[in-house]
């Protein structure tokens, strides 16, 4: 597990945004989204807990076979590296951070487990357009990403895949996304005096699949 830096920058009043935060704030879980920011407690669910022990059980997986396992559709590898968590100042606002699932050259592929949603369902969602955007901050030529689904609860037939590109759409995707939901947490920080809380120093598990 990564160490997670939390909180803001009590000097310059900047948050650290992720696409956790962003998307809880997104759906109104603000309560949810206090918690995560300030690491005040942990909150999980079955599938949660289900992906993230799929999570672990990918990253050793990939690594040492430089492949992923066939029933996940058993793509080869060149030099995967798991879990890379990646920073930067976004704005005078905002800092960015992202953890991608497996990053191997110029693509990004990103694991969802689970019932709720298909690869495709993932495509519409913002989480790759801000991972693509941290991507081309450091310079990485990421040219697309991989959102593999799997569902493991079907008897066959568990996995599906969709690519995104790397476009100048998705990286205006992204930055909207930033602006709107970004803009409306930094002025609930601001109506709310948020700035003066203190964050906790005790860790709290990565929730970046919500």
């Amino acid at each position: 597990m990564q160490e997670r830096k939390g909180g803001y920058n009590a000097d310059v009043n900047k948050i650290r945004l992720s696409y956790t935060l962003l998307n809880l704030f997104k759906m109104g879980r603000i309560d949810q989204a206090l918690t995560y920011y300030f690491k005040m407690g942990y909150f999980s669910s079955p599938a949660m807990e289900a992906g993230k022990k799929w999570d672990e059980y990918l990253n050793e997986y990939t690594i040492e076979h430089k492949a992923y396992p066939e029933d996940w559709g058993g793509d080869k590898l060149n030099d995967p590296k798991a879990q890379v968590k990646l920073e930067m100042s976004y704005s005078e606002h905002f800092d960015l951070v992202t953890v991608f699932d497996v990053l191997d050259g110029p693509i990004l592929y990103e694991n969802k487990t689970g019932l709720s949603k298909n690869s495709s369902d993932y495509t519409l969602d913002f989480q790759v357009p801000l991972y693509f955007i941290m991507a081309n901050h450091h310079k990485l030529g990421v040219e697309k990403a991989i959102i593999k689904h799997y569902n493991q609860y079907l008897p066959a037939d568990r996995m599906d895949q969709s690519i995104v590109y790397n476009t100048k759409q998705e990286i205006a995707r992204g930055q909207n996304f930033i602006q709107t939901v970004g803009g409306e947490i930094y002025s609930y920080f601001q109506d709310n005096k948020m700035w003066d809380k203190k964050v906790t120093n005790e860790p709290l598990d990565n929730n970046e699949n919500i």
